[in-house]
């Protein structure tokens, strides 16, 4: 079983979405107490919805977000 993958492009969005979350909400959207913390909340956790950071933003873009931060690549 192989655990480690080839990073490819989706690495790269997923940076982006975590910039533009932040940049939305004021906040990581896994951010922890710790490296390991965060680490673990981003393998692990889904980030709070936007709108209940900020219920000024549309449902479309909590979407887009949701989808560009899932655990699974695939999606």
């Amino acid at each position: 079983m192989r655990l480690v993958r080839e990073a490819d492009g989706r690495v790269d969005m997923f940076a982006l979405v975590v910039v533009f979350y932040e940049a939305l909400v004021g906040r990581h959207p896994s951010k922890g107490d710790s490296f390991i913390g965060t680490t673990d909340r981003i393998l692990h956790s889904d980030p709070p919805p936007l709108r209940w950071q900020n219920p000024a933003l549309p449902p479309e873009l909590e979407g887009i977000v949701a989808a560009m931060l899932a655990k699974d690549p695939e999606r």
